[in-house]
Formats: C-alpha cells, sequence, structure tokens
C-alpha cells in the first residue's frame, strides 16, 4: 500500500466525514503526467463542517487542491486540452443545494483555481455514464456526471444548466454551454 486516509467516525454517534467519488475520480487532473484523486469531502481534510473539492497526489497522499464550500458534480477535459474540468457547485451546509452557485473550473499544481464560468441558482444536467464501462462503485450517484457531448454535432461539446430563475425552487431556464479552449459560451436556447 502506498498510503491512505482513515475517515473513522469521532464518536460513533454521527457521521464525521462524507466522501463522495466521482467516475472520473482517479487521473491526471491537470496535465502534469502525475496521477491525482478528486473527492468531494464533507469535513475534510480539515475539520471544518465545510464541503471541499479535494485532490490527492496519487504517489504520496498529500493534499495536491483543496477548495472549501464546492462540492464536485463532474470531473471531465470537456474542451480537448488535456486538463480536466471541474464542474461545482457552492455548498454551504452539510447537503448541497437543490439549485446554487455553479462553478466551472481548472486547477493546475502551477496556476491554482482558474475559473471558467459562473452561473447563479443553476444546477448541471446530468446522466449515467451507463453500464458499458469499467467505472464500478457502490457509492449512491456514484455513476451519475455531467452530461457532457456534442450535442449539435459541430465537433465541440457542450453541457447543460437548469436555472431557478424566481427563487420557487423550480427549473425555470435551460441554457446550453459550448465548452472550447476559448472560452465557454451560452448557446442561447
Amino acid at each position: 500500500m502506498l498510503w491512505r486516509h482513515s475517515y473513522a467516525l469521532v464518536d460513533g454517534s454521527e457521521r464525521d466525514v462524507i466522501v463522495v467519488p466521482n467516475p472520473h475520480s482517479v487521473g491526471d487532473l491537470d496535465n502534469d503526467g502525475t496521477v491525482e484523486i478528486t473527492l468531494s469531502l464533507f469535513n475534510r481534510p480539515v475539520k471544518d463542517l465545510k464541503w471541499h473539492a479535494t485532490a490527492y497526489h496519487g504517489s504520496d497522499g498529500t493534499v495536491a487542491m483543496d477548495i472549501p464550500d464546492r462540492f464536485i458534480y463532474g470531473i471531465q477535459d470537456a474542451d480537448g486540452d488535456s486538463v480536466k474540468e471541474l464542474f461545482t457547485m457552492e455548498a454551504l451546509g452539510t447537503t448541497p443545494p437543490l439549485f446554487g452557485k455553479l462553478e466551472v473550473l481548472n486547477w493546475s499544481v502551477a496556476t491554482g483555481v482558474r475559473n471558467r464560468l459562473t452561473v447563479d441558482r443553476g444546477a448541471y444536467v446530468r446522466s449515467t455514464i451507463g453500464p458499458d464501462t469499467s467505472w464500478n462503485t457502490i457509492a449512491a450517484n456514484g455513476d451519475v456526471t455531467i452530461l457532457l457531448s456534442d450535442l449539435d454535432g459541430d465537433g465541440i461539446k457542450e453541457f447543460l444548466t437548469v436555472e431557478d430563475t424566481d427563487n420557487e425552487l423550480r427549473r425555470d431556464k435551460l441554457r446550453c454551454w459550448k465548452v472550447s479552449v476559448a472560452g465557454i459560451v451560452d448557446r442561447q436556447l
């Protein structure tokens, strides 16, 4: 065994930490030639009762990235530049909100966090990765990730968001976002 992290219960009465993997949690996050393990962690790596978008160095288990108050809904190289995008939502409580502040981020050891898109009061349209994959998990919704596909056949991937524009916790607006190295733009549905 190279390394391990133990997330034991503090007093046995309540969960001390929540670990949420993603179908693309293991891989080279920033195209630097090293593997990272990227997870949404509640109450870790520090005990602060917050969600953290966290990446561990695969070689030794040390923390490579820690973004507090973020929950990861997807990890994919959306624009083909070999640096993966993190599809995150601001999460200020124990449970990520139904609608929240969405951020699409890039991260690397060299540059830190770069925000590529922010959407207020939104949610990602997600999909299961399907049974024909090598991904296997026992985590609830562990096979669900961002729906990212070339929806219009032009060779450029898009993803969808829904928004709650009137604060009534309903999906009022559907948006399609085109992802390229140059940026992320609204396709204006």
